[in-house]
């Protein structure tokens, strides 16, 4: 691959990734899982925090390969 590509390929991961690292640390907020429990979210106390660190996982896994 030629250098200009791949580091456009390298930013776009990066930028993608943000999403995800970004909006996992709202997943563990009071906040945040009152709102899903209000919602009628089945036992939020456990799944939103669970939603949280797969974004994590996810973030991270495609941030680094």
């Amino acid at each position: 691959m030629k250098p200009a590509p791949a580091i456009a390929v390298l930013i776009g991961r990066i930028l993608y990734a943000t999403i995800f690292l970004m909006a996992a640390p709202g997943h563990f907020s009071a906040q945040t899982i009152g709102y899903a429990a209000s919602q009628g979210v089945p036992l939020a106390n456990i799944a939103v925090p669970l939603s949280g660190i797969l974004a994590l996982a996810g973030g991270l896994s495609v941030l680094l390969g």
